[in-house]
């Protein structure tokens, strides 16, 4: 069986890796389908910036921000290479762009960050995360469930929501690498609390280091989840402060350097966001943010509509600590609704649903699994929920293959949506 899961496993992997480069090394470089990119050259250029051009602007080859969409730009007068993007992509990535590196050397290209072995490191970085995020998710739920149920989960996720989309159109974003941050985090904290192994803690103090440093927001949405688990599981091992003093150390090293680029911006007279905002606060658009067609959540991951009564069910257990993660795992997923329903571009721009969830979808499966299994020895439910993620996987399979990037026209615009499917 274990030879067996680990055919199953590299044969996904290996399936949408290939996916990934056939939907993106076709278009060639310089545009809006390279994985350097946009904001994904924003996440890449702490790279070559370190490793190749110390962090000397005029060393950059010419035109490099302009080139990959503005992601990043540089400041002649001042000697800066600016970006308003954290550093954490480019940490998690450096083992990719180091091999990328030795093989621009080895096969005569340009060594120069930017050539086609940094965009296929992009490419396979993503992948790779996510695989393992998908896999330490599979674990976790092994851990809670039993064997369908784990598979269960990952399938859903995979298939019925539109993290399939971001691992083979755009693997070069954050979100991948958070969602494995987060399977990570979880599983880590889990096994921590089975066998009390501080290298477990250690582990998970590593991956919220990692999650703050790739994206600092998730820590605020984390929060709540991280109190409940110090309330319900972590409460005990408080008696050894060193534990957690160490850990606490642990956590600081990914975020350190997030805060010396945040010293850098500052002394190169760079605000990141500038004017971007929470404009929106007293009328957040949260129902374009759950259920507009154009980025909305629900309909590119049909999947987590059972997160709502699974969140119901969970609510009426009394045994246990469900109901408290139900409200814990229902206010994140609210927190992270109004957060991104009052900032200035809610949608989070040309995307595939809103990808804002994505980061926290192993917490979302991890609550889903208990009142399904609860009730997975029913025939019928067992094939209501089977035909459900069928149905899912029908609905986000073809329109992650045929999304236009960014879809233009009116935000409630279904019949360019069902256009979209049909052509399927």
């Amino acid at each position: 069986m274990r030879n067996a899961n680990r055919v199953v496993w590299f044969s996904l992997f290996a399936v949408f890796v290939f996916l990934a480069f056939n939907r993106n090394w076709k278009f060639g470089f310089y545009n809006y389908h390279d994985e350097i990119w946009a904001d994904k050259a924003g996440y890449h250029v702490f790279l070559p910036a370190t490793f190749i051009y110390h962090w000397d602007a005029a060393k950059m080859p010419p035109g490099a921000d302009y080139n990959t969409g503005g992601g990043f730009r540089t400041d002649a007068w001042r000697n800066g290479i600016l970006t308003k993007y954290p550093p954490g992509v480019a940490i998690m990535r450096v083992p990719f762009f180091l091999a990328a590196h030795a093989w621009a050397h080895i096969s005569g290209v340009p060594a120069d960050g930017f050539s086609p072995p940094y965009h296929a490191a992009a490419i396979i970085a993503g992948g790779t995360y996510a695989f393992a995020g998908l896999y330490f998710l599979w674990r976790l739920l092994l851990l809670l469930n039993n064997r369908k149920m784990a598979w269960l989960g990952v399938t859903g996720t995979l298939l019925g929501t539109n993290l399939f989309y971001y691992i083979v159109e755009e693997p070069g974003l954050s979100h991948v690498y958070s969602f494995f941050l987060m399977a990570w985090l979880l599983w880590q904290l889990r096994l921590f609390q089975l066998s009390e192994k501080p290298l477990h803690l250690y582990a998970a103090a590593l991956a919220m280091g990692l999650i703050f440093s790739v994206r600092p927001v998730n820590m605020l949405f984390l929060s709540p989840f991280l109190l409940w688990w110090v309330v319900f599981h972590g409460r005990e091992s408080f008696s050894n402060i060193f534990l957690w003093l160490r850990a606490a150390a642990i956590a600081a090293i990914p975020v350190l350097p997030w805060l010396l680029y945040r010293i850098y911006l500052k002394k190169h007279g760079f605000e990141p966001y500038g004017e971007e905002g929470f404009i929106y606060w007293r009328s957040p658009h949260v129902w374009k943010v759950l259920f507009a067609p154009e980025n909305g959540f629900f309909p590119m991951s049909p999947f987590f509509l059972l997160l709502i009564p699974c969140l119901f069910i969970l609510m009426r257990k009394t045994a246990g600590n469900y109901r408290s993660l139900a409200l814990t795992t229902g206010g994140i997923f609210a927190l992270i609704t109004l957060t991104y329903a009052s900032w200035w571009a809610w949608g989070l721009a040309c995307g595939f649903g809103h990808r804002g969830f994505i980061d926290f979808y192993p917490l979302f499966v991890l609550t889903m699994m208990r009142p399904l299994a609860d009730t997975w020895h029913r025939p019928a439910v067992r094939l209501s929920i089977i035909s459900f993620v069928a149905i899912c996987a029908a609905i986000v399979i073809p329109a992650s293959l045929h999304w236009p990037y960014c879809v233009e026209g009116p935000y409630w615009n279904w019949e360019r949506l069902l256009q979209i499917w049909s052509a399927f």
